[in-house]
């Protein structure tokens, strides 16, 4: 005697907050930051991302939710360069509205249009300051070497105060998003 096995269902990936490829009233005037269209990737016949479509404004903080297995890591490493995607497009778009085709390009040259990604398992400074560890994210973004650092010159000491200033904006940002969501 055979059982019928239940069939596996397939899971998909969902943008969280509106329609896929489309602005909220909110954004309507104003250029996306990010754009996937038609969005796949494959491994060996597998499909792991499958006809993504995903439009994020500019003033807008998106989550993407779905279970394990649904492509959520996968489509930020196609978004990021870790991998390039089989299908579709990715455009991220600049502060004056340019508009930069992702695909195939390397995750250092995507992470100097602005953009970057951490992975999941992320580790925090314990005897740092939340500050601190937000200052450490943004090491990538400043010039100044081992020189700079011995010395603490006027340049080392500029950039390290700019880096404060730009950290204590962005917390002060995601301190607001917790605030109108809660």
């Amino acid at each position: 005697m055979t059982q019928n096995m239940p069939q596996k269902q397939k899971t998909k990936l969902v943008p969280v907050s509106r329609e896929p490829a489309l602005l909220t009233e909110r954004d309507a005037g104003k250029s996306p930051v990010l754009e996937c269209i038609d969005l796949g990737i494959t491994f060996g016949g597998l499909k792991a991302v499958d006809n993504f479509n995903v439009t994020i404004g500019r003033t807008e903080i998106t989550g993407l939710i779905g279970p394990n297995g649904a492509g959520k890591t996968t489509f930020f490493n196609c978004v990021t360069g870790i991998y390039k995607p089989t299908e579709g497009t990715v455009h991220l778009y600049g502060a004056n509205g340019e508009k930069h085709l992702l695909n195939g390009r390397k995750p250092h040259l995507i992470m100097s249009l602005s953009k970057s990604y951490t992975f999941m398992d992320i580790r925090l400074f314990s005897d740092m300051t939340v500050l601190e560890n937000v200052m450490i994210g943004r090491h990538c973004r400043t010039k100044a070497g081992i020189w700079g650092a011995l010395t603490r010159n006027p340049a080392t000491r500029r950039e390290e105060q700019e880096s404060i200033d730009i950290s204590y904006s962005l917390l002060e940002t995601v301190q607001q998003a917790v605030i109108i969501t809660t």
